[in-house]
């Protein structure tokens, strides 16, 4: 690692080497965007690599396809640097009259994010499709980084695509404190000389403080009595080992994502054994509660045996899953898991959802075997919502049927459709929706009270506001933009953009379901 550290004091005068790295052409709106390529060492390619996109600052600009070089991607060609990382490196370079983002650099105040990426950045976006879908790259870990001019970059470019990056580093930059909200999920490394007077060291400072409100994890590195130079130290030691720790699969983000708990569990306590789910689920529940309890059997797509309602002095027989509704209940529900499952809510929404949250489980187990243990939620939000565009109405059955599995995965109450009313859902989809236990409505319906909207922007990114503490539950809106009118890619933006809404919604304290995974984990290790 000593080496790393020599490197990155590099001269920012000195001409870097390009014999390591493969030169290339991007064109965009007639624009010519040269880059360069840096690939591991061939006898470092056994498994896929990690692929680092790399942002340059102002004093590289030109059409040389050398001088983006400098900093990162020729610390990074270091013989020493290649076995320790060994890593795809791109670095495209930016026109000498372009900006990776256009506002002014030395303003201490921030500006909105733009409706369009910039032509450079689009540049950029283009030839990450091509790399990712190498089978030598790694997607679980594309990492992105920029420097001053480049830090503005990164920050933008990750507001428009966070699902894309496994963590973001970035060094004498700013970016826009309206987009922290999507941002939550994404881990930051930000570093900003506190002596910077060409970008004020404010920039970083706002937007440290806007992903903090927003619960993101962000590792700040201000470095008293440094002036616009900071990426010295951020392409270090400490800058490589905390970017390249990092890992979309970790993360269950973007491609990898898994089904979270919905909604988040408030207490999670785990014992030994399992309780092994049959191929024909025995659901002993009440015949009036039987409509709120089928949408276990339909997410989980088996059949069921109806058995009658347990006495209140029984709780079913070993192998059974018991539903009942407990008024004076302190949680919404408790799923308790032993030689048999008891779930007890204190009313039928509540019950729907905790059919919800032990599919969630059974489904995450993977060999249908759900850990014994007890499971609580205080708070379920009702209203939950996803309003399909006009385009949706050139589906067929087996894709709503599909997209309506998806929502009700992630506690999706209601479905709103983009024509006038919901006639359209007929036959198998409808009753598909009845069996889900899902609403379908005109998308002009209102929102409940305290309804947390999730809108799509003009690039189709989701916005989610944190609900604030209340006592009453709070729901969410989740948009599907008007120009996605397919069944695929309206599965895609509902499984990219549903668990974090529903998980947000809920959250009030509880324990994430990233947390309840590691538990389960952790027992079924033992």
């Amino acid at each position: 690692m000593a080496a790393l550290a020599v490197a990155a004091t590099v001269s920012a005068q000195s001409s870097p080497d390009p014999s390591a790295f493969t030169a290339g052409i991007l064109e965009v709106d007639g624009q010519v965007y040269p880059y360069r390529l840096l690939e591991p060492l061939p006898e470092l390619r056994d498994v896929p690599r990690p692929l680092v996109v790399f942002l340059h600052g102002a004093g590289e600009r030109g059409a040389d396809n050398v001088a983006q070089l400098r900093w990162l991607p020729e610390v990074l060609a270091q013989p020493a640097n290649r076995t320790a990382h060994p890593c795809f490196v791109l670095a495209v370079q930016c026109p000498t009259a372009a900006r990776w983002v256009e506002v002014p650099w030395a303003d201490a105040a921030p500006q909105p994010l733009h409706a369009d990426p910039t032509p450079a950045l689009r540049a950029v976006l283009r030839q990450l499709d091509v790399l990712v879908a190498r089978p030598d790259v790694d997607a679980a870990r594309v990492y992105l980084t920029g420097l001053s001019m480049g830090g503005f970059g990164a920050f933008d470019l990750v507001a428009r695509a966070p699902e894309r990056f496994a963590a973001v580093l970035a060094v004498c930059g700013g970016g826009a404190p309206a987009t922290a909200e999507r941002l939550v999920d994404v881990p930051f490394q930000v570093w900003h000389g506190a002596a910077d007077r060409v970008v004020p060291v404010q920039r970083s400072r706002l937007m440290v403080e806007a992903l903090g409100r927003a619960g993101a994890a962000v590792d700040y590195h201000e470095l008293p009595e440094v002036g616009h130079d900071a990426w010295r130290q951020a392409y270090g030691p400490d800058g490589f080992a905390w970017l390249f720790g990092h890992d979309l699969r970790q993360q269950r983000r973007g491609p990898f994502v898994e089904p979270a708990c919905v909604p988040a569990v408030t207490t999670a306590v785990t014992a030994e054994g399992r309780f092994a789910v049959p191929e024909r689920l025995p659901l002993r529940v009440a015949a009036s509660l039987r409509e709120h309890v089928q949408v276990l059997p339909e997410l989980l797509g088996l059949p069921v045996d109806w058995l009658p309602e347990s006495d209140r002095n029984s709780a079913g027989q070993p192998g059974d899953c018991v539903f009942a509704i407990e008024p004076g209940s302190a949680d919404a529900f408790t799923i308790t898991v032993a030689d048999r499952v008891t779930v007890t809510a204190r009313d039928a929404q509540a019950l729907a959802r905790a059919a919800i949250a032990l599919a969630q489980l059974v489904r995450a187990a993977g060999d249908r075997g759900v850990p014994c243990g007890m499971l609580a939620q205080s708070l379920v939000a009702h209203g939950n919502r996803v309003v399909l565009p006009e385009g949706a109405a050139r589906l067929g059955a087996t894709e709503l049927v599909a997209l309506l599995h998806e929502c009700r995965w992630f506690g999706v109450d209601e479905v709103a459709v983009g024509w006038a009313d919901g006639t359209r859902f007929t036959g198998d989809v409808a009753d598909r929706a009845k069996r889900l236990g899902l609403r379908l409505c005109a998308r002009e319906e209102p929102m409940p009270a305290r309804a947390l909207v999730a809108d799509a922007d003009l690039q189709g990114w989701l916005r989610l506001p944190r609900p604030e503490p209340a006592s009453a539950p709070c729901a969410f809106c989740l948009r599907v933009p008007e120009g996605i009118d397919d069944g695929a890619g309206m599965l895609e933006y509902a499984r990219a953009r549903l668990p974090a809404a529903s998980e947000r919604a809920h959250r009030t304290g509880a324990l994430s379901a990233a947390s309840l995974r590691s538990r389960v984990a952790r027992l079924r290790r033992s």
